[in-house]
């Protein structure tokens, strides 16, 4: 899946899990596929309420 990103942008990753341990291992495999990326601290609601923009797989063309 990983070969799937756009190289040229940074990414931001996040984990429905109550202990939030797959973000920052999906950070690690992003980065050394060398893809910039990032772990959400807080979840996609805070993210929204920022006015941050939100791409989902059905916006991709």
């Amino acid at each position: 899946m990983a070969d799937q990103v756009p190289p040229d942008g940074g990414l931001v990753t996040y984990c429905r899990g109550c202990y939030r341990v797959y973000a920052p291992e999906t950070v690690r495999t992003l980065h050394g596929v060398g893809n910039p990326a990032h772990a959400l601290r807080g979840g996609p609601p805070e993210w929204r309420r920022a006015g941050l923009p939100v791409i989902t797989a059905g916006d991709r063309s």
